[in-house]
This record gives structure tokens, sequence and C-alpha cells, in this order.
């Protein structure tokens, strides 16, 4: 054991020796092991109270699904085996490049198996089945949104978004380009001047919102519907976290909420 120490006390070095070692890297998958990592897709949440909660779910896919699941990566030519292992492709990694960069949730195992925890919950009857599939959509509506929107800034042109077009070559009209201004003079986003849709999509980050949840200079703000409530109360009980009152002002700010936690 070492002994008591006091912060900034000068120690001395007794025979200090230099090791050269390396780093191994992480063992290759095989078909088995992968199988068994999608079924304990927990493992790679650093979130330690949803650890637990996913610790009771059944991971990504199913016993029947999860075979299949890797055989179709196989087949789009995601995946390969190399001997025993299987290794990813070149168009794999940089499938994977691109979408972490354009929404890291679409590659992280832990998201995929929080949805998949949320319909395990409905077969048990801890959901109702409306509240699960809610969810599920406002997820993937935001990360869509987010693919979008990053495609008319000129970032990866995933999901048919157009780049170039009338989405991002449409000027943004007077009274955008005023509010974009009023609420961060300071470093606004290269284009705001020239593309509707980044200007779009800096008001949407920044606006402050009115009560009833729309932002300033905006009509039509979707308030979150009574299942995001019930499953955004449901996270933050079962967490101990109280859910920002900025928050629920919307069904985007929900949603983004659901994902994060």
């Amino acid at each position: 054991l070492l002994p008591a120490l006091r912060n900034g006390e000068i120690a001395r070095l007794k025979n200090p020796t230099i090791e050269d070692k390396e780093t191994r890297p992480p063992t290759r998958y095989n078909e088995g092991t992968l199988i068994e990592a999608m079924q304990n897709a927990w493992r790679f949440v650093d979130d330690e109270v949803l650890r637990e909660r996913l610790k009771e779910a059944k991971g990504i896919g199913t016993p029947a699904t999860r075979a299949e699941i890797i055989g179709g990566l196989k087949k789009q030519g995601f995946l390969v085996a190399q001997g025993k292992n299987i290794v990813p492709t070149e168009t794999g990694l940089s499938l994977f490049g691109v979408l972490k960069q354009a929404d890291p949730a679409l590659v992280d195992p832990g998201v995929t198996a929080q949805l998949e925890c949320l319909l395990d919950e409905v077969v048990i009857g801890k959901q109702e089945m409306v509240g699960a599939i809610d969810a599920v959509c406002d997820v993937a509506q935001r990360i869509i949104s987010k693919l979008k929107d990053g495609a008319s800034a000129g970032g990866p042109p995933l999901l048919g978004a157009a780049v170039g077009g009338d989405a991002g070559g449409r000027p943004p009209t007077p009274a955008m380009k005023r509010f974009a201004n009023s609420i961060a003079r300071q470093k606004p986003p290269p284009g705001y001047t020239k593309s509707g849709s980044i200007c779009r999509a800096f008001l949407d980050r920044h606006a402050p919102k009115k009560a009833g949840g729309e932002r300033l200079g905006e009509t039509g703000s979707k308030p979150p519907s009574p299942a995001q409530v019930s499953f955004a109360e449901k996270i933050a009980r079962e967490k101990g976290i109280v859910i920002p009152d900025e928050t629920m002002a919307s069904s985007a700010a929900v949603s983004a909420w659901i994902a994060s936690n």
C-alpha cells in the first residue's frame, strides 16, 4: 500500500526502470463473437445506469435475426470473411465514417439497443405499443432531419437530400437573415447569407422559444406528444434526473433529449 501523501509533496524514486511494451489491438470478431456482441450491446454503453437497464434487454436483433443481419452485411459488401474472422471492407469502413460524421447515433450500438429495449418492453407489457413506436419514429426523424440539413450545408449527400439545388441554393428571406443576425452576431455559420437551409438550421439551433414552445420568428412548432412526454418522464424517473423546461417545449427537443438519455 502507498503511504499517506500530501498534494505537492516531493517524492523520491528508487530503482526506476523503463519497460518497452506494445499495446495489442482488440481481437477480431468471428461470426460467433459478433453475434454475442450484438446480444450484449450494453457493454458498449458508458452510462452506468443505462448499462444496467440494457443488461435486461435482448440487445440488437433477436436469436432468429442476428445471423441474418450479418449475412446481409456480407451480401452488401460491408463485411467479408478473413479466415475464421469477419472484417469490414473498405466500403464498410467508408460508410461507417460517413455515418459517424453525420450523426454518431447512427453507429452507436447503445442507441440501437435502447430502441430494441422499447420493443422488448412492449412484449412484456411495460410499455404501450403506440408510445414505443412514437419514440422510435421521433428518434429516426431527428436523425433524418440532421442528415438532410448536413447534406444541404455541404456535408455527405445522404438520404437523397438535395445539394446545390432548391434546398441548399435558394437564398434566405430578408427576415431570416435579420433574425439570424439578431440572435447571434458572433460567428454565424459560413454561407448563412446565401443558403436558406443553412440559415434555417442556424435559427433552429439558436432561436429562443416563446411560451407554448414556438421559436421566436417561427410559427407552428409541434408540441411533444403524450407518448413522448410519458416516455421522457419514465427515463427521468429511472435515471433520477430532471427534464429541462426548454426540452418539453417541442417534439423535436423531447426527441433529442430521449436520444441522448
